[in-house]
């Protein structure tokens, strides 16, 4: 039986990844550069009309968010941050990409139709995309920072422990930087979820070997599996 390609993660949770590169014929090597803990900001006065949700973890690590947003119209950035705000009970007016630069375009559109400041709910330091996509579209808005960022104890000798790997799946830029920092072993082929995440790597002088033509885990799954299949 042929040795399945070794795929490194840096993402805070394996799944659904892991479970997708598995599919795939690829075995996933989790080593999680950045950790994600809660925030201590208190919520903004009152509640939104409308509010983009950047992530999953913006609902599932922050019990305050789903009442506090309650009745209003949720822009979701991403598939599985829209399923985890249907999951309680919010109400998902639309779902942009995983890139945010999609959500924050839908959010417009449904901006103009309200008045007063959006909510962005999310994390204590936005991705690059998020920050340029709102600084692009010049509206109104209120930052609840309701999780951060942190590297756990550990993660150089970590990645340093896993050995060769075949290439490596990066989801978002500050695993990237937190990954970088560490001076790790060569990732192989490198494939990056998004345009900031690819401009993160770039950065680092790291080359990237693809990036799907739309952001999203089984997207960048299915580039890296052509990669290292030669195809």
């Amino acid at each position: 039986m042929a040795r399945q390609p070794r795929v490194l993660v840096t993402r805070h949770q394996l799944e659904p990844l892991g479970g997708l590169l598995r599919e795939r014929g690829m075995e996933p090597v989790h080593v999680p550069v950045v950790e994600l803990v809660p925030g201590d900001a208190p919520p903004p006065p009152g509640r939104p009309a409308l509010a983009l949700l950047s992530s999953a973890t913006s609902v599932t690590r922050c019990p305050e968010v789903a009442p506090r947003l309650a009745g209003a119209d949720i822009v979701a950035v991403g598939p599985a941050t829209a399923a985890a705000a249907r999951a309680r009970g919010l109400r998902v007016a639309a779902v942009g990409g995983s890139d945010a630069a999609e959500a924050v375009d839908a959010l417009a559109r449904l901006a103009r139709r309200r008045g007063g400041p959006v909510w962005i709910v999310g994390a204590e330091q936005p991705s690059p995309t998020l920050v340029a996509a709102l600084r692009a579209w010049d509206h109104p808005v209120v930052h609840w920072p309701v999780y951060r960022r942190r590297v756990p104890a550990g993660v150089g000798a970590a990645l340093q422990a896993v050995g060769p790997v075949d290439g490596a799946l990066f989801t978002a830029a500050s695993a990237v930087h937190a990954w970088a920092d560490r001076a790790p072993p060569p990732p192989g082929v490198v494939v990056a979820i998004g345009p900031s995440t690819a401009a993160a790597l770039r950065d680092r002088d790291v080359p990237v070997a693809g990036m799907p033509e739309h952001p999203g885990l089984a997207e960048a799954a299915d580039v890296l599996r052509r990669l290292l299949s030669g195809g």
